[in-house]
């Protein structure tokens, strides 16, 4: 068991250290704006979307804490660049797609972050007793975002690929239970997002087509990958709808490099590709040519 009542690990990670800052910053408000609600989430599930729900990109933060002020206070330090204790940083170079990664085998809390640290997958849902209850979290902040707080309408679905299909090479916290705080680190770029619509009821054979290639690029489990949830949930970013695209194209001819902008779900994009495509051959679809991804995503 990795988790216990008096430390939970919650982690985020970003494209670069800008968007890391930011959404430090809406997690932290999200806890001020549902402070004393019935929103107000518990620390085990956060810790368990956060770790589960979520695939890493590059530049990672995991706050320990033992209550939601506790980490409040680790996210409010990380916005002011000030030094926490609570904190760990590192930055991950390169990244293996999520989907061809093999979980490294961990036995206790501190291997399992050090691992997570330092650019490898770590089955995070494995580690838990039993599964909690995902909760909504605020969504990953792209450009045209500007920082507006708010969250996801489906629990833990804000999701985000990993960077590039390469060695690894990190600079992680060379104990990730030390002390420490944050390192700087330089800033990325990313794609904006475009508005989103409500998803139609069907998409014919292309919606079950779809949640297999959107698993299988993103590295989440099928049974994560809903038709119905808003794509920007999903933490969408330039370079997975760069791989989307290039698997479409490969299956289905499909040319459009606009699709995951212009629609607001996966059932959208569905529709829309069933309305001037046929259904791909057996061997493109995915899960012939390669198994689906367990259903122990990384997190981030």
């Amino acid at each position: 068991m990795v988790h216990d009542a008096k430390v939970q690990m919650v982690l985020l990670s970003a494209a670069d250290e800008e968007r890391l800052v930011r959404l430090a910053r809406l997690y932290r408000d999200h806890l001020d704006g549902t402070r004393d609600t019935a929103r107000a989430p518990a620390l085990p599930d956060l810790a368990f979307t956060t770790q589960t729900g979520r695939v890493p990109l590059g530049h990672r933060l995991a706050v320990l804490c033992g209550t939601l002020t506790e980490l409040r206070t680790a996210l409010d330090d990380v916005v002011h660049g000030r030094p926490s204790a609570a904190a760990r940083r590192s930055v991950v170079a390169h990244l293996p797609p999520s989907h061809t990664a093999e979980p490294t085998p961990v036995s206790d809390a501190r291997e399992a972050l050090a691992v997570w640290l330092s650019g490898g997958h770590v089955d995070w849902r494995g580690l838990w007793p039993a599964p909690r209850r995902k909760v909504a979290l605020p969504a990953y902040p792209f450009d045209d975002l500007d920082d507006t707080p708010g969250t996801s309408d489906e629990p833990g679905s804000t999701r985000e690929p990993t960077a590039s299909d390469a060695p690894r090479d990190a600079v992680p916290d060379p104990d990730p239970y030390s002390s420490r705080g944050a390192e700087t680190v330089p800033p990325a770029s990313e794609a904006p997002r475009a508005p989103r619509g409500a998803a139609p009821a069907d998409g014919g054979w292309a919606t079950e087509y779809l949640r297999r290639v959107f698993a299988e690029t993103a590295g989440l489990a099928l049974e994560d990958v809903r038709a119905d949830v808003p794509l920007e949930d999903f933490g969408l970013s330039s370079f997975l709808i760069t791989r989307l695209n290039s698997r479409l194209e490969e299956d289905l001819g499909e040319r459009s490099r606009t699709l995951f902008f212009q629609h607001g779900t996966l059932a959208d994009v569905a529709e829309a590709l069933a309305a001037r495509h046929t259904a791909p051959p057996a061997a493109c679809t995915p899960g012939a040519a390669a198994p689906s991804p367990e259903p122990a995503p990384a997190a981030a």
